[in-house]
């Protein structure tokens, strides 16, 4: 996984989609619509917030294992 923030492209109250056609759910529902610049930076907040506190092996396993996951529900 590169350094790179992953672009979101599409975001509705139950699941957000990415640049690299991964789509996933929102543990919750959100509480508003948001548009995709919003999400987006809540979302590169708390993508870089893990990958601060995780190594980065960790935090490449952990994302792998949950694409997989998320995927393949």
């Amino acid at each position: 996984m590169s350094g790179l923030v992953p672009k979101v492209v599409r975001v509705d109250r139950y699941e957000f989609e990415l640049d690299t056609g991964q789509v996933f759910q929102h543990l919750e529902p959100l509480d508003r619509d948001m548009t995709v610049d919003e999400f987006q930076v809540f979302y590169e907040h708390w993508y870089k917030r893990i990958k601060e506190l995780m190594p980065n092996d960790s935090f490449d396993n952990v994302a792998a294992s949950l694409e997989k996951a998320w995927c393949n529900e």
